[in-house]
């Protein structure tokens, strides 16, 4: 292949990548209203406010932006998935087996490490923090 044609292949993936972040970006704004609660709920929980069910803001465009911004947030920790596997389908031809084995054992540990830290980090430790400072 010439080095155009790797371009290209190159251009092809970052637009998949572009489409699918937008993608999410729509879809998470459309739930952001409930990705605000879910994120907040061990929070509550502390708190003993089960009732909640309502912010009080300061500005009026500070809702739309709380909004943009877990749409955003949660784009992006949807699309590193998406991008490690277009990096690795663009790498793949040029890899021998034992490497091609290594980068998706290490893209598993890597989804895998990443869940259990999101897990302890909403379940333990922004909890505890939050009941430090309260």
């Amino acid at each position: 292949m010439l080095f155009v044609d790797y371009l290209k292949e190159l251009k092809l993936r970052f637009i998949y990548i572009v489409i699918s972040f937008i993608f999410n970006c729509f879809l998470f704004f459309n739930f952001s209203q409930e990705l605000l609660f879910i994120l907040i709920k061990p929070l509550l929980l502390i708190n003993n406010n089960n009732n909640f069910n309502y912010f009080i803001f300061t500005h009026m465009s500070d809702v739309l932006l709380v909004y943009i911004k877990i749409a955003v947030f949660f784009a992006i920790f949807c699309i590193i998935p998406v991008i490690f596997l277009q990096c690795l389908f663009f790498l793949i031809d040029g890899l021998y087996n034992y490497e091609k084995k290594f980068f998706i054992f290490v893209f598993f540990i890597l989804f895998f490490l990443v869940f259990c830290i999101n897990f302890l980090l909403y379940f333990y430790i922004i909890p505890f923090i939050w009941f430090f400072f309260y």
